[in-house]
């Protein structure tokens, strides 16, 4: 009924981008819930730090939601798409490995 034209490469790397960062954005929500004191199952024990146990749940989450977006199988994404999302996932390891850094 409604015929769309194909998305153009930057409509593919762009919506990639999007999805990637969203996902992103629930995994930071997770992980941020998940600390709440009812919720302390995922993290290591009482002798990590919370923060550092905080950083490994949100990289371990974020880096399977990206894998996942990254294997889909709908055949009508394209190999832009995925750079998209790949590059929302490079922003992401930037940021872990800031807050790594800077977290003390």
């Amino acid at each position: 009924m409604f015929d769309q034209p194909p998305l153009t490469a930057k409509e593919a790397f762009g919506r990639g981008f999007v999805h990637g960062l969203a996902l992103l954005f629930v995994t930071l929500l997770f992980s941020l819930a998940s600390l709440l004191p009812s919720r302390y199952r995922f993290y290591l024990g009482p002798k990590q730090l919370l923060w550092t146990d905080f950083l490994f749940v949100w990289s371990l989450f974020g880096s399977i939601g990206c894998l996942v977006l990254l294997f889909a199988k709908d055949e009508t994404l394209k190999p832009v798409y995925r750079a998209g999302v790949l590059a929302s996932y490079g922003l992401f390891l930037a940021l872990v490995i800031a807050m790594w850094t800077f977290k003390r």
